[in-house]
């Protein structure tokens, strides 16, 4: 169960999985950056899941060091974001297509877990499309997209009580629920923006409960 190096991000394939786990990095990190934050922690507790973390569509605009974006946050306005997650949902969704048919599993044992501008892609998948997911767990990041899908995806959410956006972030729970989510919103006190080991142990249980196999 080790973790290999491939030409948009970074794998660990196991025998027979149960579940796959795709993991979404932040604005201006990289899949590197979220296996070694995110991705690696996860899956020491899930032995059953394959794993994916791949490189963000676009090289990070800031231009200071290199970094990936899933899209451009220049100019950002509400409006805007909606705008470019639409446009980016296309080659997501195809990146989950291919990852499925890879490992061999349906689209109901995916779980799609995000950080920071990772998570608003995340969230973005449970509530524009039609094809239910075994769970999005989003780590610091906020719902960005009208709820329209009505898949009922079980929807995580991690985030640090000195994140800021802390009322965005319960109005998008609310209305996961309203559409019929089954949500969970775990606070981390004191916490920033930023993963912590409580978090990990968060999202584990929550990907258990969606149905890999316990330790």
């Amino acid at each position: 169960m080790t973790w290999e190096q491939v030409e948009n991000g970074w794998r660990r394939s196991v025998a027979a999985p149960d579940t796959l786990v795709i993991v979404l990095h932040g604005y201006s990190r990289s899949g590197e950056n979220i296996k070694q934050r995110l991705a690696e922690p996860l899956s020491q507790g899930l032995p059953h899941a394959a794993f994916y973390a791949p490189d963000g569509f676009e090289p990070y605009e800031g231009g200071d060091y290199e970094g990936r974006q899933w899209f451009s946050r220049k100019d950002i306005t509400p409006e805007l974001r909606l705008e470019r997650l639409r446009a980016a949902h296309p080659r997501l969704q195809q990146l989950i297509d291919d990852e499925l048919a890879r490992v061999g599993l349906p689209p109901e044992r995916l779980v799609l877990a995000g950080f920071s501008q990772g998570a608003i892609f995340s969230l973005h998948q449970a509530a524009s499309v039609a094809q239910r997911h075994a769970l999005v767990l989003a780590y610091s990041g906020r719902l960005a997209t009208p709820v329209t899908a009505g898949n009922g995806t079980p929807v995580t959410i991690v985030h640090g009580t000195a994140d800021g956006s802390l009322d965005d972030v319960e109005t998008g729970a609310a209305l996961f629920r309203e559409a019929g989510h089954n949500v969970d919103l775990h606070w981390l006190d004191g916490l920033a923006h930023d993963i912590s080991a409580d978090g990990v142990r968060v999202g584990i249980e929550a990907i258990r409960r969606a149905g890999s196999k316990p330790t």
